[in-house]
């Protein structure tokens, strides 16, 4: 089978769109027809690494399609089943992680839009096994999000503890934080918003936040906000960013690094963090609990990704409006437009 995509041909260069046979249908496997793919920083960082596993590579790690050829093992999919597409594409089911049901930190896993191909294409082969049922309530385009961007934000905030009366700051209202500030409304948190662009920050307030914070003056307001913030969400790899979260949570609080690029480093006070018994720890994905409730919320319409479509052969260019400021909301790419 033919697969129209988009794909990285070679390590830190421009995307490029590609034409190419499918690898033949293993038994546990199935060809999706995509109707929306979601694009995020996640996706800039594979194609500015010095190396990648392989090329030619299709990016692209979050998505809802249809199914169209069903391998003879898979039991569970039947064609025309509408499924979403996250990160993950395999995992080894038997190490200590997998054992937990934190397959996102399996030390086997292999990723979509990394190890293997991803969903910014038109058809592709993905493992039947990590497929997750999507709901036909919603268009795929609001739809994709969820199952990488919607999954690592109610991963975070659930790993976090946070819960009915927090007060939680969050850093970057993009396809991950805008997604984040509406999860921790639903969780009863009170929800403040820092991002240097206004417009951004604003938007954060139409989604249930309830104040701005000044990304100029932040590290020296934000501590005083509410007397500190019990979770700080960073939804950015900004070194700044991290610095200001870590002071702007009260004593005992916890910062969630969501935000990553291959080559930054982190340097937060080691007597902030000791005298003042910060957690600091990253966040990645969550458990299948956390994305079945992100699911759920989508279904009753509590929560909808704010989404900016595009046809696929955009993308190319538009990956570098990632770099260059993002977007308000998740950027979501349509193979079918």
């Amino acid at each position: 089978m033919m697969s129209s995509s988009v794909a990285l041909m070679k390590a830190k260069e421009p995307l490029c769109l590609y034409d190419h046979s499918l690898l033949p249908l293993g038994d546990f496997e199935v060809y999706v027809r995509i109707e929306a793919c979601g694009l995020g920083l996640a996706d800039w960082n594979v194609a500015m690494r010095d190396a990648v596993p392989r090329t030619p590579l299709v990016l692209g790690q979050e998505a809802v399609g249809r199914v169209q050829v069903v391998g003879r093992g898979v039991k569970h999919l039947s064609i025309g089943s509408r499924v979403g597409i996250t990160p993950l594409s395999t995992t080894c089911d038997t190490c200590d992680a997998c054992s937990r049901g934190q397959l996102q930190y399996c030390a086997n896993a292999f990723f979509h839009g990394f190890h293997v191909d991803g969903a910014l294409c038109d058809v592709g082969l993905f493992v039947a096994d990590q497929l997750i049922p999507a709901p036909d309530v919603l268009t795929g385009a609001q739809l994709a999000p969820l199952y990488g961007s919607g999954w690592t934000a109610m991963g975070a905030l659930r790993a976090a503890g946070v819960k009915d009366g927090m007060r939680v700051v969050i850093f970057g209202v993009g396809g991950v934080g805008h997604l984040a500030v509406q999860y921790a409304k639903t969780l009863g948190a009170a929800v403040a918003v820092v991002d240097p662009d206004k417009s951004r920050a604003q938007f954060g307030i139409t989604l249930g936040a309830q104040m701005v914070v000044d990304a100029v003056s932040v590290s020296k307001s934000l501590q005083a906000v509410w007397d500190g913030f019990d979770v700080a969400i960073v939804c950015t790899p900004s070194i700044q960013a991290i610095t200001q979260a870590c002071r702007a949570v009260g004593p005992g609080g916890t910062v969630m690094l969501l935000g990553h690029a291959p080559t930054t480093r982190i340097d937060v006070p080691l007597q902030d963090v000791v005298t003042r018994g910060l957690n600091v720890r990253g966040s990645f994905l969550g458990t299948l609990n956390d994305l079945q409730e992100v699911v759920a919320l989508a279904r009753t319409g509590v929560v909808v990704p704010t989404v900016e479509r595009h046809p696929m052969s955009e993308a190319p260019d538009l990956l570098y409006k990632l770099r260059d400021g993002g977007f308000s909301g998740r950027l979501v790419f349509e193979p079918g437009r």
